[in-house]
């Protein structure tokens, strides 16, 4: 197996430079070309939202606002494309809870009492901060405000505390399975969990992604340490994502580090839904390497929604990623860390990167 899930480039580092050099340019021109015929749409919405979706970066001036105005009056434009929207699409988010009820995800989460595989006896943490980070990558994944593919809906499998045990992420691993089999749609997992490699989490992960077709996305250990050493980033079948702030800087005061980590988006100071006991439509802005895990997700489920690409074998969709992605000049990334920024819309000519046997029977 793979020691690194970095993905293999056969072109010499000139080639690549040079393509990239052109890139944010076709990209743009490709990007007008679909507004003009009516496949680009756009709405009002969020830094890291527009981030993903544009060419440059945001350059921040004297009146920036990094947070929104208010609900019905976002700063920034999030561009899309109409025929990816997430639609009949799955996302199965791993964490210690999602509030199903918070009203950007109101009839697109579900908590299911077969998924929920927690004890309240050993979470440790009261039910408000068991729910908050769950809460908050599902709206980054297809919240109503926040979303990448806002017509995705999400399933929460919900574990305990941060510190859970191994059989019990296999066990949520394995329902996952099951559930999947008996739903038949495009689906997507993101492990809001930094867990050691063992053979038994090999297994089934390769299961998820190799059998069933299931793209599986974590974040990077929010830490300044090795993401890929001894850890489940380390499998080539893992898409690991680490993040940047809007200045395009990379993570800080913790840096994670490592090969293995595939590509960045938007993580730190992001805006997003958060549980409260007390209400269902609370906001806050946040900053974890899990948020960018959440953008990448969004888009993988964006992209498996298109008629076309409902089917693609998803380590073919990790590649898509990695070869659209913006290759930005990100400050202060750690050497042998990729440099390559989350960018949502696939441009004119992507069918002709796919042959017809990327496809799952």
């Amino acid at each position: 197996m793979p020691s690194s899930c970095a993905v293999k480039d056969e072109r010499t580092p000139a080639q690549q430079g040079n393509m990239r050099a052109f890139l944010p340019v076709l990209l743009q021109f490709a990007t007008l070309a679909l507004f003009a015929a009516g496949w680009i749409d756009s709405e009002r919405s969020i830094w890291p939202l527009e981030r993903i979706s544009r060419a440059g970066s945001l350059h921040p001036g004297d009146g920036m606002n990094i947070w929104i105005r208010s609900v019905d009056s976002p700063d920034y434009t999030y561009r899309f494309d109409v025929t990816m929207t997430g639609r009949n699409t799955i996302a199965y988010v791993i964490s210690t809870g999602v509030d199903c009820d918070h009203i950007t995800l109101e009839g697109k989460a579900h908590c299911l009492s077969s998924a929920d595989f927690h004890n309240p006896a050993e979470i440790g943490v009261t039910t408000a901060g068991s729910l908050f980070w769950g809460t908050a990558t599902a709206s980054l994944i297809a919240g109503d405000i926040f979303g990448v593919a806002k017509d995705a809906e999400v399933v929460s499998v919900r574990l305990g505390g941060p510190v859970t045990a191994i059989s019990e992420i296999i066990n949520a691993l394995q329902w996952i399975l099951h559930d999947y089999s008996q739903r038949h749609q495009p689906a997507s997992l993101l492990m809001t969990y930094t867990i050691p490699m063992r053979p038994d989490l090999a297994s089934i992960i390769d299961r998820l992604v190799m059998q069933a077709n299931i793209a599986v996305v974590g974040h990077a250990i929010n830490a300044s340490i090795d993401t890929c050493t001894g850890m489940i980033h380390s499998l080539s079948q893992y898409i690991t994502v680490s993040g940047l702030d809007h200045w395009d800087h990379y993570m800080e005061p913790d840096t994670p580090f490592g090969s293995c980590i595939d590509i960045l988006a938007p993580a730190m100071e992001v805006p997003a839904a958060v549980h409260t006991p007390d209400s269902n439509d609370e906001m806050a802005m946040l900053s974890h390497t899990s948020l960018g895990a959440a953008l990448v997700l969004g888009v993988v489920n964006c992209w498996r929604s298109h008629p076309q690409l409902y089917r693609l074998q998803v380590r073919h969709l990790r590649y898509l990623l990695r070869e659209y992605a913006w290759a930005h000049e990100i400050v202060d990334v750690p050497e042998g860390v990729s440099d390559l920024l989350l960018h949502s819309i696939l441009p004119l000519g992507w069918r002709s990167m796919l042959s017809p046997d990327s496809f799952a029977s």
